[in-house]
């Protein structure tokens, strides 16, 4: 569970970036909200509203979780992880067998193959979880 003391200045900087604002002027406007209330977001001294928090994580489908405490949200778990793993595993070798991929890297380096099949499957995980904060 997250600690309840949210960064608000993390927050706001999360919010710069899914809208591209460089400059807290850009943002107040955006928002119909006065640029000094951007500024006593950043510094705690005023309470980012949870208005503000939902229009942002519905108009750029981004997770709560990432919006307040900067946690991506994990795609697989660990079952699901080690199947696709062992699925992409599979499929390097069956391109080795139809000379797809030359049969002598792929065949008699186990290390390979897992570190290869690990990597893809978190360039999956990552790609997934982009999609669904951005799109």
């Amino acid at each position: 569970m997250h600690n309840s003391n949210l960064n608000q200045s993390d927050i706001i900087d999360r919010i710069k970036v899914l809208y591209n604002f460089r400059f807290n002027r850009e943002m107040a406007k955006y928002f119909d909200i006065p640029e000094e209330s951007i500024s006593r977001f950043k510094n705690g001294s005023k309470q980012i509203s949870l208005e503000l928090i939902d229009h942002v994580k519905n108009e750029k489908s981004v997770s709560l979780e990432w919006l307040l405490y900067g946690v991506r949200p994990t795609i697989f778990d660990e079952v699901t992880k080690e199947d696709i793993e062992l699925g992409i595993i599979s499929g390097i070798l069956k391109a080795a067998r139809f000379n797809l991929l030359p049969k002598s890297l792929v065949m008699h380096d186990e290390e390979l193959l897992e570190g290869s099949a690990k990597l893809i499957a978190e360039c999956i995980e990552l790609r997934m979880s982009q999609k669904e904060e951005v799109a």
